[in-house]
């Protein structure tokens, strides 16, 4: 009895082991089946991640040489904008000095032409400028002997008025100005710097102003070269103000 009871127990064990079969199989087939779609999908992803790092490091390594072509293109621009520049300014420069050079070329062309209108030879030319140059100098020479005499006739005219007992203003030169160079400490008299070069004479009369006011009036009483005395007037004197060295003199 035992026996078959074992046997019986097999015989189910084995109907119960092939049914488990029967009904497993199929879901291992289709895990096997999902496993492998899996791996595939997984190694097609990877493929293609490969694929797509190794595009994107040559599109990096592309950016980076057309930036630095970029760059190097900038840099020749550049420099060939400031040498164009340079170009552009000497141009500049000399069409201005052309324009110069055609301007004095063009006058001194007029100028020939009114000389030769004139019927002279440019030795003709040479000779009235020279002989004008010389005029102009004799003129200047005439000019200052003849300043020279005014003051000397000025100057015996204001030394017979002395003598005589004229008491008439003495006349200076018109705009003389001059300057207080010292001032004696008793303030009657003061030095100017101003003499008979510019024309002072003795007896002669100016005013004393110190910015714009009137200080008081000198009347000159010794001339020398460039440098005078004068006693200062004091009738003449405004208020409290006294002379100081550096005020002005003008008649």
């Amino acid at each position: 009895m035992l026996r078959l009871l074992l046997v019986l127990a097999f015989l189910a064990a084995l109907a119960a082991l092939g049914i488990g079969q029967f009904m497993v199989k199929p879901k291992v087939d289709e895990l096997n089946a999902t496993v492998t779609t899996v791996t595939g999908e997984r190694d097609k992803a990877q493929g293609d991640k490969q694929t797509a790092d190794k595009k994107a490091k040559e599109a990096t390594a592309l950016a980076e040489k057309a930036v630095k072509e970029a760059v190097a293109m900038k840099a020749e621009l550049e420099g060939a904008t400031a040498d164009a520049a340079t170009q552009k300014a000497r141009a500049d420069k000399a069409s201005a000095e052309r324009d110069v050079v055609t301007k004095a070329k063009n006058e001194s062309q007029e100028k020939l032409a009114r000389w030769e209108a004139l019927g002279l030879p440019p030795e003709g030319i040479i000779k009235i400028k020279e002989a004008a140059r010389k005029s102009e100098e004799e003129r200047g020479i005439v000019v200052a002997e003849n300043k020279v005499l005014l003051f000397d006739v000025n100057l015996l005219r204001n030394k017979l008025k002395k003598y005589e007992g004229d008491t008439t203003d003495v006349v200076l030169p018109k705009g003389l100005r001059g300057a207080v160079t010292a001032v004696s400490p008793a303030s009657d008299f003061v030095f100017l710097d101003i003499g008979s070069n510019q024309g002072v004479l003795e007896r002669g009369k100016m005013m004393v102003h110190r910015g714009g006011k009137l200080v008081t009036k000198v009347m000159i009483v010794s001339v020398d070269t460039n440098r005078s005395v004068a006693n200062i007037m004091k009738d003449w004197s405004q208020g409290d103000l006294t002379v100081q060295v550096g005020d002005r003199v003008m008649y």
